[in-house]
């Protein structure tokens, strides 16, 4: 009896120590009181993850060109204001270093008939001092990308 009621103590150990009850599982939460006591589960929906995108005015310091479609703009930066409720991380006095976030058709290329990248792709010929109103934003990588130029 000996040999038999150990491994079944272990089985039943093992069995206690691993099951875990899955919180999406658990049964509908009874309200135990007055109208207004329980507890309440939270919505399912997932989180939504806004884009930090600020309306910046400013100067154009240099125009630098990488290629034939891709090139960064200095612009110092004299006053930015954010475009939803999130707080800018573009300040005045700022100078930043933008690059280009084109418009991608459905074949994976920049959409050249698409009139916010017409609008891109024309800084490239930009000059020292030029003025310059467009949002940009703080990409996940620090890099500083300008998404459209405004009139």
């Amino acid at each position: 009896m000996n040999r038999l009621s150990l491994p079944i103590i272990m089985i039943c150990i093992a069995w206690n120590c691993c099951s875990v009850k899955d919180p999406q599982r658990v049964g509908p939460i009874k309200n135990q009181g007055g109208e207004g006591s329980g507890l309440h589960r939270r919505s399912q929906s997932p989180n939504v993850i806004k884009q930090n995108i600020s309306v910046i005015e400013g100067s154009i310091d240099s125009v630098i060109i990488v290629d034939d479609r891709n090139f960064r703009l200095v612009i110092t930066i004299s006053s930015s204001t954010p475009e939803e409720d999130i707080d800018s991380y573009a300040d005045a006095g700022q100078q930043i270093i933008v690059v280009p976030e084109y418009f991608i058709g459905d074949d994976g290329m920049v959409d050249e008939k698409n009139s916010r990248n017409g609008k891109l792709l024309l800084l490239r010929a930009a000059n020292s001092d030029d003025r310059i109103k467009a949002k940009v934003s703080l990409g996940k990588k620090g890099e500083w990308k300008i998404i459209e130029v405004l009139d």
